[in-house]
């Protein structure tokens, strides 16, 4: 049996060519090199919006706020309102995927269904959409725990 692959109690996790090998992948991961694909990247955001901060909007941000002063309710500490306003946050990027989603499936009930390419961009957004929401219902999720912790004390 190879010794060396297979991490005792006192060894470390992970063993040494482990270890080699994440670093020379971490070298190769650095993101794009070229003017194009850093262009490309820097734009990725501007496609949907979703990596944007939520509140970058004014209705946005009036929504934030209400929602914020609600889950407060009249509250004067500080960290309640913080983290109220932490999960404002949350909820109205989970808002903003799912009125994506919506517009989405909007696009897939009046698209050409002949259309395979079509069909097939408006299913790719879709999943993609679908990760973005999951995210955003565990952050909410989280932002929720510790909301709840703050007022339970």
């Amino acid at each position: 049996m190879l010794d060396y692959l297979v991490p005792t109690r006192n060894d470390p996790l992970s063993t040494f060519r482990q270890r080699e090998a994440n670093r020379t992948n971490a070298l190769r991961s650095t993101g794009p090199r070229t003017v194009e694909g850093k262009e490309r990247s820097r734009n990725n955001a501007r496609r949907h919006g979703l990596a944007a901060r939520a509140g970058s909007y004014r209705s946005e941000q009036l929504r934030i706020d209400y929602v914020a002063k609600s889950l407060a309710k009249g509250s004067n500490d500080g960290w309640i309102m913080e983290r109220a306003r932490y999960v404002a946050e949350c909820q109205v990027q989970l808002e903003r995927v799912k009125l994506l989603t919506a517009q989405r499936i909007q696009e897939l009930i009046y698209a050409n269904l002949n259309d395979q390419e079509e069909v097939n961009t408006i299913l790719g957004q879709l999943k993609k959409l679908e990760s973005y929401e999951r995210k955003a219902r565990s952050r909410r999720k989280n932002a929720i725990r510790a909301f709840c912790l703050i007022t339970a004390e």
